[in-house]
């Protein structure tokens, strides 16, 4: 049975690997090469076992196991790949999530500027609505004596430090550098409403002082003003900084105050009454009466030129008086507002009717000696809620503004 066998298998060989030749013909020569059969079957032997493990190493590459194969290198070159790729994501998350982060505080500054620019719109428009424009003009010699006349105002002059601007905008993103930059110009021009504000203020009290008015009684604060409350944040919004809008709240009072000082100060007779050369004949107060040869007050300034001098308004108001009363002789009263009241004299015609609006320097009369009067002159006074004041403080007072 052996044998049997061993022949089958014989068999079987010599017909899977019989001898072959192989005929090559070159240069009209053919020779043959004969291949045995075992070199068959080594080849074949060879090419199946080469084929054998290319299945294997390409089963042990794709699902990464197998045996005889290094896979510990293996395993740490695909750990090495997923930690890189877990980074990767990480850090795209990561800027991903700071750029939306970024673009809402963006967008958050540029509301908030927004918001500021509409404030500062009110606040200018408070600035270009003052009315009557008053200026300084050159005084000479009364110079020193306006600026010893100004306010006591050491804790508004601490709160104001002047506003220090840092930027690199070479080194920012454009839109961060833009968004700094609009803010920065933004408290730069705060900064400057609330220094004009407060100079003009100072300005205005200081040559109200001069004119010898009280202080006190002329400074316009808040009063005989009312309304319901409106909250500067019901205005303006949270402005999203508290400290802004308690700066928007200090310059918006700056302006008021100073606007109210300013049209308290247009309307004050600061105006020469006899608007030619003239002459001071007898000052306010104390003095002889020239009738009675007695002391008595004087509660207003005489000033003399010629019979038909103009007289003219010293300023801007409406005529509450025009006609004879006893001791002025024709007289022309006028209500300058603010509770200023000035009185003309011994007129020889008034020029003016009652309820008349009169502007500053227009002519309201002539000069005349009608009345409680020794000859041609104007008898001129003034008043400040109820009460009489020394004119020549006002005319020394005027030479220091100038109303257009």
């Amino acid at each position: 049975m052996v044998m049997r066998l061993s022949m089958q298998i014989r068999e079987a060989f010599d017909k899977a690997f019989p001898e072959r030749q192989i005929f090559h013909r070159s240069g009209g020569v053919v020779q043959y090469v004969s291949i045995a059969p075992w070199k068959q079957a080594l080849a074949a032997g060879g090419l199946g076992a080469l084929t054998c493990w290319c299945i294997y190493a390409s089963a042990v590459v794709a699902f990464g196991r197998g045996d005889g194969v290094d896979n510990p290198t293996l395993r740490r070159d695909n750990e090495r790949l997923r930690r890189w790729h877990e980074e990767t994501q990480a850090k795209l998350s990561f800027a991903s999530a700071t750029l939306e982060a970024r673009e809402r505080e963006y967008e958050s500054r540029l509301r908030e500027l927004e918001e500021r620019h509409e404030t500062f719109k009110t606040l200018l428009n408070m600035v270009a609505d003052s009315g009557p424009q008053i200026r300084q003009t050159a005084a000479g010699d009364g110079d020193a004596v306006l600026v010893r006349a100004s306010i006591e105002e050491a804790d508004l002059r601490s709160d104001r430090q002047p506003v220090l601007v840092t930027t690199n905008a070479a080194g920012q993103a454009g839109l961060r550098a833009r968004v700094n930059e609009l803010s920065s110009d933004q408290d730069r021009l705060l900064h400057e409403l609330e220094r004009d504000a407060v100079e003009r203020l100072e300005f205005a009290q200081s040559v109200l002082k001069l004119s010898g008015v009280d202080a006190e009684i002329a400074d316009p604060s808040l009063n005989d003003v009312g309304g319901p409350l409106v909250e500067l944040t019901e205005r303006f919004g949270t402005l999203g900084d508290d400290v802004f809008l308690q700066r928007v709240a200090k310059t918006a009072l700056r302006i008021d105050q100073a606007q109210r000082a300013e049209r308290l100060l247009a309307a004050s007779p600061f105006e020469a009454p006899v608007p030619i050369e003239h002459r001071e004949t007898s000052g306010y107060g104390l003095r002889v009466d020239p009738f009675t040869r007695r002391p008595a007050f004087h509660h207003g300034l005489d000033m003399a030129a010629y019979r038909r001098a103009p007289i003219a308004a010293a300023g801007p108001g409406r005529v509450t008086f025009a006609g004879s009363r006893p001791g002025y002789g024709l007289m022309v009263e006028i209500d300058h507002g603010f509770g200023y009241k000035t009185r003309y004299g011994h007129l020889s015609e008034v020029k003016a009717s009652l309820g008349d609006d009169v502007a500053i320097g227009q002519r309201i009369g002539s000069m005349g000696s009608t009345g409680r009067s020794t000859g041609p002159h104007l008898h001129y006074e003034i008043w400040f809620k109820g009460k009489t004041y020394d004119p020549v403080p006002f005319l020394r007072a005027g030479k220091h503004v100038s109303q257009n």
